[in-house]
């Protein structure tokens, strides 16, 4: 791949497989309940609950996974443009 399009798509590409990345780890650390080990505060410096951390894992994997819809339907506007 050596035009620019190309170019984006391959570099989209990476940035795919790292938020599909992120997305699995967090989600396994919340299946697993790995993250409740972890130190995670609020804004006022209260550690939250296991249960709230579970959350916040799933919250943060679904904030990758929507990174992942955006990526694909930018990846797809620019194989568009390799069809013309």
């Amino acid at each position: 791949m050596s035009d620019p399009i190309s170019c984006q798509i391959e570099r989209i590409d990476g940035m795919i497989k790292r938020a599909e990345l992120y997305a699995q780890w967090w989600i396994a650390r919340a299946i697993s309940g790995e993250v409740k080990s972890s130190l995670i505060c609020h804004g006022d410096g209260k550690a939250l609950t296991d249960e709230e951390k579970i959350k916040e894992a799933i919250q943060t994997a679904n904030i990758h996974i929507g990174r992942i819809e955006d990526l694909v339907e930018r990846k797809i506007e620019l194989m568009k443009q390799l069809e013309k």
